[in-house]
């Protein structure tokens, strides 16, 4: 049996619309509790909890930096406890594909929040009980990858192995690390409703407060 890891930073995005007169309110209860926004969307101070303001989208994958790597590991079918033989690993930088950037959808809104989790740990893993070290190839394996507007990072999007996707089995091993949330607007004079790569590095910053851990 195979098992196979990214290890590295995962971003839980979530992205709503917003009115002024909500930006507003949001403020007054900042300067109230003497608090910062990102830690009143924490703790769920406002109408609803922070992952719940996701009306325009919401993206939980892993982002690519530096020291973001694979690492497969063998085990024996019939001794699952033990160590396990780490034969391969890679920095995801070498294998990933060209980012590919997603055109947002962002409905003719002019303001509009995004709330990012910043998690460190183990940020994909998957098993395959049919294969063994010796047939792995890495030329088969292969690391698609998008860039959209929040956040401005390479996101990791699908894993192949010969040319079958490779499913997340989502156990829990993170650690939150860093919490933002940030209020933008945009031109009010654009009509179109999606956010292309050019507009998105032109968004005007309202607020911008995060807390780390």
């Amino acid at each position: 049996m195979l098992n196979i890891q990214i290890r590295g930073m995962k971003v839980e995005t979530h992205i709503s619309s917003i009115t002024e007169e909500q930006i507003n309110v949001m403020m007054k209860q900042v300067a109230k509790k003497k608090s910062s926004l990102a830690e009143l969307m924490l703790k769920s101070h406002f109408s609803k909890k922070w992952d719940s303001y996701n009306n325009l989208g919401t993206y939980k994958k892993p982002f690519l930096t530096d020291n973001t790597e694979i690492i497969i590991t063998a085990f024996d079918e019939n001794d699952y406890y033990s160590d396990g033989y780490s034969f391969y690993r890679e920095k995801i930088s070498n294998l990933i594909q060209k980012p590919i950037f997603k055109n947002f959808n962002i409905m003719n809104n002019i303001f509009f929040m995004v709330n990012y989790a910043n998690y460190y740990g183990c940020v994909f893993e998957t098993e395959l009980n049919e294969l063994s070290y010796k047939d792995f190839n890495p030329d088969y394996l292969s690391i698609s990858s998008i860039n959209i507007p929040f956040p401005k990072q390479t996101l990791i999007d699908e894993l192949f192995l010969n040319n079958l996707p490779l499913i997340d089995i989502d156990r829990s091993k993170l650690q939150l690390v860093k919490f933002k949330s940030v209020l933008y607007k945009r031109d009010s004079n654009i009509i179109t409703p999606f956010l292309d790569e050019d507009e998105s590095n032109s968004l005007e910053f309202l607020v911008s407060s995060e807390k780390t851990f």
